[in-house]
Parts: structure tokens; C-alpha cells; sequence
């Protein structure tokens, strides 16, 4: 059985008051494919429902959803995944997706291979919080201009890594967004040309699926899958699964998704502890923070009804 809902605090209320729906419409991964053996089921409290997830001869499927009503089920690249929205959303529940789960062309035809998969755990946070986090460019060199030990806080003396970032909408997709970034090492004070790398993150729906290609020249590319699912209207269970060109030392594609996590982790102590203002007092250099809430809304239900617990 589900464990009892712990209740939310007097901070969280106040925090949670400040914030949009937190059950935004878009597809979910619920679990890894090969969590579930044949026959077997899982409950899962998440999304404001309680669910059984449950494999039959061969395909993942939702058994029972309480209240919830029926989700379509998907799995694609070893995850599960579902399609959600709520009784608010204006196709209703259990009305055909509005657009495909996504796959990735390089995985399904075996150029990229599986190279690892991370539990993050659970962060106490508002879903929006991470396409918030693409759009506000002026964090990025206080927040994440210095090296560190991959998958580790530990920096590294002398390197520093300077950001040129941007954020635009598919033209043909409306559910999809980019954050691009291009990264340059500086070693002391020098910059290194070999030492730069790029990185577009797709947002495909309300930061739920999120799709990052790692450029790193002469070496290949790496794909990496960060999910968010909201547990709680505050807080996410977070996973990282990660794919790469088959002629990639192993060691480096570690590398590279752990320097990810580490400066990912450097954002935690923020997300957990701000609130959401309506109309927010940008700077100059502030990102397309209104651009991106434009964009944003299409997910949350027409009421946009903030949930209290």
C-alpha cells in the first residue's frame, strides 16, 4: 500500500501558494522497462493519483488509476512512459496525446548505445523550476562558472568554464523548446580552443522529458535523458539515463554527464528554497523569462488551479 502523504509544512504552503499547477499535461517516465518483469506490478503514488503499473505477455500498462482516469503507457529507449493530464486540462483525461513520446533516430538505428542510468533521488522542488533554470542566463557564470570534480562539489583550482547560452521555440513543434549552450574552458585566465564543448537541451513538454546532445569535437556525441516526476507539487523524483556514440571511451562519456550532475546539483539549493513571482524584476541581462512562461502555459489545465497539498 502507498505510504501515508506526509503533510506539507507552513514554508511549503507558502511556497507552493506562489507557484502554477503542479501537475502540468505532458508524458512522464514512471520507471526503467526492466524494473518490471512479466506479470509483476507496481504502485505508484505521483501526480496527485495513485496508479498500478503493471506488465502483461509483454507490454507495461496501467491497471488501475484511482481517480485518475486512463493514461496511455509507452515504452521507448528502456523506460516507461505515460502520458498525464488532469481532469482541468482542456482535451480531457484519457483523450489521445497531442503529440508522440519522443525517440531518439541515433538509439533506435544503434549508432548511440546504453552507457548508464542515476537515480538522483527526490528534490524538493516545483516542476517548472528546471525550464525557469534555461531561461535566466545571468545564474549561469556565478552558479556554474567554475570546474568540478565530476560527479562531486569538489573545484577545480584555475579552470573555469565561461557560458554563452540561449533559449528558442521549435518552429514546427509548439510543445518543444531548446536551451543551447556553448561552454569554453579557461585555465587560468587562458582559454582553451580544444576545450570547448556545446550542449542543446530539448525540452519536449513541461520539463518532464528532457533530452540533452553533448557535442564534444573529434570524440562523438552523448544523449542523456533527465525526467522529472512530480512525487508531490514540491518535490521531484529525478533520474538521468545516458547513450552514446559506440567509439566513446566509456570513461569520457562518464565524464561528461558526471560534470553535468555536479554543476546540476549547484542549482539544488536554489530550487528548494525560492519562491515563484508572477511578474519578476529582470535585468538587462535576464534571459526570455516571459518568453518561456508564454510558452509554459499550453501545458497547465485552463484553471491553472494551484493544488494545496
Amino acid at each position: 500500500m502507498p505510504t501515508k502523504r506526509r503533510s506539507l509544512s507552513a514554508t511549503e504552503a507558502r511556497r507552493l501558494k506562489s507557484y502554477p499547477h503542479p501537475y502540468p499535461a505532458g508524458w512522464y517516465r514512471l520507471a526503467d522497462s526492466t524494473s518490471l518483469g512479466r506479470g509483476e506490478f507496481r504502485e505508484l503514488e505521483c501526480l496527485g493519483s495513485q496508479f498500478v503499473l503493471r506488465r502483461g505477455q509483454s507490454t507495461a500498462e496501467l491497471e488501475i488509476a484511482s481517480a485518475a482516469g486512463s493514461h496511455p503507457v509507452q515504452e521507448i529507449h528502456g523506460q516507461i512512459l505515460m502520458y498525464f493530464q488532469d481532469a482541468g486540462a482542456p482535451r480531457g483525461v484519457g483523450a489521445e496525446p497531442p503529440y508522440p513520446a519522443a525517440r531518439i533516430a541515433e538509439i533506435d538505428s544503434g549508432q548511440f548505445v546504453h552507457r548508464g542510468n542515476y537515480d538522483a533521488g527526490r528534490v524538493h522542488m516545483h516542476i517548472v523550476e528546471f525550464a525557469e533554470n534555461s531561461a535566466d542566463y545571468a545564474h549561469f557564470q556565478p552558479v556554474h562558472g567554475r570546474m568540478r570534480i565530476p560527479w562531486t562539489q569538489i573545484p577545480i583550482p584555475g579552470v573555469r568554464i565561461n557560458h554563452s547560452a540561449s533559449w528558442k521555440l521549435d518552429p514546427e513543434r509548439e510543445w518543444v523548446s531548446y536551451f543551447l549552450n556553448t561552454a569554453i574552458l579557461e585555465i587560468f585566465g587562458k582559454p582553451i580552443k580544444s576545450g570547448t564543448g556545446s550542449a542543446q537541451v530539448m525540452f519536449y513538454g513541461p520539463a518532464s522529458m528532457n533530452y540533452f546532445r553533448f557535442r564534444i569535437p573529434r570524440m562523438g556525441e552523448i544523449e542523456m535523458i533527465q525526467t522529472h516526476l512530480p512525487v508531490r507539487p514540491l518535490e521531484q523524483q529525478v533520474d538521468f539515463r545516458w547513450f552514446a556514440d559506440r567509439k566513446m571511451p566509456r570513461l569520457l562519456v562518464s565524464y561528461v554527464v558526471g560534470n553535468w550532475i555536479s554543476q546540476w546539483r549547484r542549482d539544488i539549493g536554489i530550487w528548494e528554497n525560492k519562491i515563484y513571482r508572477e511578474e519578476p524584476a529582470l535585468a538587462a541581462s535576464d534571459g526570455p523569462v516571459y518568453r518561456m512562461r508564454r510558452w509554459y502555459r499550453q501545458f497547465l489545465p485552463e484553471s491553472n488551479v494551484r493544488i494545496p497539498s
